[in-house]
C-alpha cells in the first residue's frame, strides 16, 4: 500500500481503494490489448462493479471532516514559525496534507471524473479518453 499519513483515517482507507482501483484498471487494459480491443466504452464496462467512485467521494467528504474537525479542535500544529524570521509571532499555515496524500486525492478525483462523471456528458461534450493527454 502507498504511504500516505496515518493521521488521517479515511485517508489510508482511500489510498487503499485508489490502489485496488488501478490494479483494477491494470488488469483490464491487459486484457483488452491482449484481445485486440481498444476503446472507452469496453474499458467502462469492463470496469463496471469495479469502481467504487461514491466510496471515494464518501471518504473524500470524511477527509475534508477529518481536516476540519482537527483545526476546530486546535490539535494542528499547522502554524509554524516564519523561516528566516527573528519575530516569533510571525507564522505560517503548513498543508493539512503532504504530496503523496495530495496525488491519492487527486487520483481518486480522476478516477471519479473519467469513469463517472464524463461518460454521462452529452455527446460532443468533452474531450474523448483517447485524445487526451497524462
Amino acid at each position: 500500500m502507498s504511504r500516505v499519513s496515518r493521521r488521517y483515517p479515511s485517508l489510508v482507507q482511500l489510498s487503499a481503494l485508489v490502489e485496488e482501483t488501478m490494479c483494477a484498471f491494470k488488469d483490464i487494459m491487459k486484457r483488452l490489448s491482449k484481445g485486440g480491443v481498444s476503446g472507452d466504452q469496453q474499458l467502462l464496462e469492463g470496469l463496471s462493479g469495479q469502481l467504487r467512485a461514491l466510496d471515494m467521494l464518501t471518504l473524500l467528504e470524511a477527509v475534508q471532516a477529518e481536516i476540519n474537525q482537527e483545526a476546530a479542535q486546535g490539535n494542528s500544529d499547522r502554524r509554524v514559525p516564519m523561516p528566516e524570521s527573528n519575530d516569533s509571532s510571525q507564522t505560517i499555515e503548513l498543508d493539512a496534507l503532504g504530496l503523496r496524500d495530495r496525488q491519492v486525492v487527486g487520483q481518486a478525483l480522476d478516477i471519479v471524473v473519467l469513469f463517472e462523471v464524463l461518460p454521462r456528458l452529452f455527446p460532443g461534450v468533452g474531450v474523448p479518453v483517447a485524445q487526451r493527454s497524462g
